[in-house]
């Protein structure tokens, strides 16, 4: 299969609501890191960093999480934007 590369700018906004989806404390004591079929691309991976903070989580596609259920969707509205040909 060829390599599709797309990218876009994100805007203020955008960033922004995606920032105000991150509660740090509550996205920090999530302990998610299945490998349910990481060695093909399978799993859903978040990583947040900065500075002084940086924690990952790995779970199998589709795993809603209550605490970041706004961000899960925002994210993959931004996935299905990317995976359009």
């Amino acid at each position: 299969l060829p390599l599709i590369r797309k990218s876009r700018a994100v805007s203020e906004s955008e960033w922004t609501g995606i920032l105000n989806e991150v509660k740090l404390d509550d996205f920090d004591q999530l302990n998610y890191q299945s490998c349910t079929i990481c060695f093909d691309g399978c799993d859903e991976w978040i990583l947040i960093q900065d500075y002084n903070f940086s924690h990952s989580i790995r779970f199998g596609k589709g795993l809603q999480i209550d605490t970041i259920n706004k961000l899960q969707n925002r994210l993959a509205k931004l996935r299905a934007e990317f995976s359009k040909k």
